[in-house]
């Protein structure tokens, strides 16, 4: 498990990608992409637009509150799904081996997470296909499109390594 310092927690709110509005989300991200999403609004918004989500990683909280409706509206997304439990602030093995098992089934997945998915983003950015966007929130601004690339996952790496490593 790795928990996150708090000393860390300013670097990761940068966002890795573009932030976009739902309007410019059209314009930004190809329908067909392969899509891994963090996020129970995001992934409502994708799943709304059609978007090829092939992974959501979602809590059933937004903004760290419960929402019923949300949870009906989240609930309709992914063909399988996997539960875990993840602690606010830390990336589980729990969490890390969900992520792996979802990006190689060929079905949408959804992992439902006990806690917070906030962190999800970093093994997702280490694990998906090159050819992948991992979709965000950003909090009062809208989606962080984060594709893939060497140098994104340079970035999560570094802040991974910083993270305190528990056994």
């Amino acid at each position: 498990m790795y928990k996150l310092p708090p000393n860390l927690r300013s670097r990761l709110r940068k966002p890795l990608g573009k932030i976009v509005t739902t309007a410019e989300l059209e314009r930004e991200l190809n329908p067909k992409a392969k899509c891994i999403v963090v996020g129970d609004e995001s992934a409502i918004t994708l799943s709304k637009k059609n978007y090829n989500i092939q992974l959501a990683i979602i809590d059933f909280k937004t903004q760290r509150r419960q929402d019923k409706a949300l949870k009906l509206e989240v609930s309709k997304i992914g063909e399988k799904i996997i539960k875990v439990t993840n602690p606010k602030g830390t990336i589980t093995d729990e969490l890390w081996s969900a992520i792996v098992q979802g990006l190689q089934e060929p079905k949408p997945v959804r992992i439902e997470v006990t806690g917070e998915e906030d962190l999800a983003f970093i093994p997702c950015m280490l694990l998906a296909p090159n050819d992948a966007v991992v979709v965000y929130g950003y909090p009062g601004k809208g989606l962080v499109l984060a594709w893939v690339t060497p140098k994104n996952r340079r970035a999560v790496q570094d802040a991974l390594e910083l993270m305190t490593k528990e056994v």
